[in-house]
């Protein structure tokens, strides 16, 4: 049984532009902003999330080069101006200068096919050249591997090579990361030097850049960021498997590459020279007196260069929080580089995380949009339960209509196949990037691990699709006989799936305290907020609730849910495992952590981890979170059992323990978010 939080909601959608009168009035200025009206900006938007680092550049004078928030906040290691991130696809314009200047040397033809570099060309490929492939009109997929993937060259080929071409060559524009690595391996084979040393010698050095690379840059312990999914340390990009001449072929030549802002504000120099490229040749770099944005990320760190000619205007911004995206923070840094205002985000303070728990609930309205207020770290996550909800958080639906439902219904289409065992809808989707008979294999294994977990199959509901990620997000809804599972969907500028997050937590808003009981969202791109405001009910415990829109007020009914403390497990295998682990777990002592696997974890559980890595896993999540106190039981039943948990550090944790059908019921499997 679920159990609601007593409240009253009034709703409506407010946008609170905090900004001068002369923005408001839409003011403008021809006078670049001051660099603390810039700093000050940045600086209120750690308040909501931001961590990375900015360089607003103006008539070649720095304005501003300084980090934000923290690098690694496991470590308390702040982000600082020598920080390095990862650049992304930012690296194609390394590989694509890197085959241009091989070109200016007559080493190659742009019009040179690719057979002149590789043996064994399928014959659908043969005809695909080195200019294709640059611009992305080769007809190759948009990938061949995970970014997490260690693959060979030799295993990178195949894959490229056996894999069907999306369009003939020549013929349509789709984005391509194999692309790009076949640039590398041709950057290799001509230059007979590996990638990365040939971008150090031919590139970086010439620029002054010391600290871009990935193996050949002498890193200090703590100078590269971390980044960051819903407070999930996710770790750095050098983190990955790597092979001993430099980064994966997953990603060589179109991804990876860690620099500062500094540097790659060394190479925008020398692009205003000549001492890279001749200007002819910079000319198919890019058109060099157009105002140029170029976006590289992976869904969690973002990195963004833009250049505006006219103005003189230069700004680098990096992000490794997915929560707030460097995307979403360009424009009003270009607005303010360029001397206009922007609304400012509010001000924000922190709590501890015993003033949040105590007001997570669920709110259903009459419109029959459903809420749920959860807490994610040091903030509020407010998430709709339903599509009602989730239209009403996403603001009404930006963006171009017409490519919003085509999305909306290419997903209901590709998930509704899929659950048939169809999976030649989602492949053609990607581009077909990876060959079919691997594709399928991994969705059939994927689909098997839902039914294994949530039970038959019942529905898909498509909850919306709204811009974001550097194109559009559509968010889903799995219904099975057990469960819900959430997916999104990132499609490119290009119509093209660009990746999948699976089993994502239901999507929601985040909303930051500013005090003990108002709380406030923040929308970079459109300076928009909503208002959350909390006052005590009649009945202890309960509190009314406002969120401050522009749409009017409606009230939620009442409703309750137990307080921490008063939930019981239920005396059930899953619910006894469940209530032996957190006995075990706050205890605090790892022999009787150990004690608790070796009783309770079935025979496959204890073979596939060592002992010793699942101690120092608990290590680090007791260190984190501190003792646990029981907040809600969920979903029950014969294969596992779900609750929620109130940290003493802070927040809100929820564990599924999955535990055999058969006798003895043994635990199969523990898995944790923290909310």
């Amino acid at each position: 049984m679920t159990h609601l939080k007593s409240c009253v909601l009034v709703l409506s959608i407010l946008s609170l532009s905090i900004s001068s009168p002369a923005a408001r009035n839409g003011g403008l200025s021809d006078a670049p902003a001051k660099p603390t009206t810039i700093d000050e900006y940045l600086t209120r938007l750690v308040g909501f999330g931001f961590s990375g680092a900015a360089l607003v550049a103006r008539d070649g004078q720095v304005l501003l080069e300084k980090g934000y928030g923290l690098a690694d906040r496991k470590r308390n290691i702040q982000s600082t101006r020598e920080t390095a991130f990862d650049i992304g696809s930012n690296t194609k314009d390394f590989t694509k200068m890197a085959i241009l200047q091989l070109a200016e040397k007559k080493k190659l033809g742009l019009t040179d096919p690719i057979t002149r570099f590789f043996d064994n060309v399928p014959m659908d490929k043969a005809a695909i050249t080195v200019e294709q492939l640059m611009d992305h009109t080769s007809g190759l997929g948009m990938y061949s591997g995970r970014d997490e993937e260690k693959v060979t060259k030799e295993e990178f080929l195949r894959r490229v090579f056996g894999a069907a071409l999306i369009s003939e060559p020549g013929k349509e524009d789709n984005y391509s990361n194999p692309g790009y690595g076949l640039l590398a391996a041709i950057i290799e084979k001509v230059s007979g030097q590996p990638f990365e040393k040939y971008l150090d010698e031919r590139i970086f050095k010439p620029a002054g850049m010391t600290m871009t690379g990935y193996l050949i840059p002498k890193w200090r312990d703590g100078q590269i960021a971390h980044s960051y999914m819903e407070g999930e340390d996710r770790g750095s990009t050098f983190d990955y498997p790597h092979l001993a001449d430099g980064i994966s072929w997953s990603l060589r030549g179109a991804g990876g590459t860690l620099s500062t802002l500094g540097d790659m504000y060394k190479f925008h120099l020398a692009l205003e020279g000549q001492q890279l490229l001749s200007k002819e040749f910079k000319e198919k770099l890019f058109a060099i007196d157009s105002p140029v944005t170029l976006v590289g990320g992976n869904g969690v760190h973002y990195f963004v260069y833009m250049r505006e000619p006219a103005t003189r205007i230069a700004i680098l911004i990096a992000t490794t929080d997915a929560g707030l995206r460097a995307t979403e923070i360009n424009r009003p840094i270009m607005s303010l580089a360029r001397g206009r205002e922007v609304p400012l985000p509010p001000q924000t303070v922190k709590l501890d995380g015993a003033a949040l728990t105590k007001l997570i609930g669920t709110y259903n309205l009459p419109s029959g949009a459903e809420l749920s207020v959860s807490v994610k770290g040091e903030r509020l996550f407010v998430a709709g339960a339903n599509q009602e909800g989730f239209d009403l958080l996403a603001g009404g639906r930006r963006g171009n209509p017409e490519r919003i439902n085509k999305m909306t219904a290419q997903v209901s289409l590709m998930l509704e196949a899929a659950a048939r065992g169809d999976h030649a809808p989602m492949h053609k989707a990607f581009g077909a990037a990876m060959p079919f008979d691997e594709f399928k294999p991994r969705q059939e294994k994927l689909w098997q691990q839902r039914k294994e977990k949530f039970g038959q199959f019942k529905a898909v509901t498509v909850l919306g699709t709204v811009p974001g990620q550097g194109g559009y997000v559509t968010t889903a809804r799995l219904d099975f006989e057990r469960g819900v599972d959430y997916s999104q969907f990132m499609w490119g500028g290009e119509g093209l799936l660009r990746g999948i997050r699976l089993s994502v937590s239901n999507p929601g808003t985040q909303f930051f305290p500013q005090s003990a009981t108002e709380f406030i969202s923040f929308n970079p791109t459109t300076g928009e907020s909503i208002g959350l405001g909390f006052k005590p009910g009649e009945k202890a415990g309960n509190f009314k609730l406002t969120v401050q829109a522009m749409s009017g007020s409606v009230s939620s009914t009442p409703s309750a849910i137990k307080k921490s403390g008063e939930a019981k497990l239920p005396d059930t295998a899953a619910g006894r495992i469940a209530e032996a682990y957190l006995k075990a777990f706050n205890s605090g002592d790892e022999k009787v952590m150990k004690e608790f696997f070796l009783n309770n974890l079935s025979k496959t559980s204890l073979a596939n981890r060592p002992m010793e890595d699942r101690l120092k896993i608990y290590r680090q999540i007791h260190d984190d979170l501190g003792d646990l106190e029981l907040e809600s039981v969920g979903e029950a039943g014969d294969e596992g059992i779900t609750v929620t948990t109130k940290a003493k550090k802070g927040g809100s944790v929820e564990f599924r323990f999955e535990v055999d059908t058969a006798e003895p019921q043994k635990l199969k499997a523990i898995r944790v978010e923290r909310r």
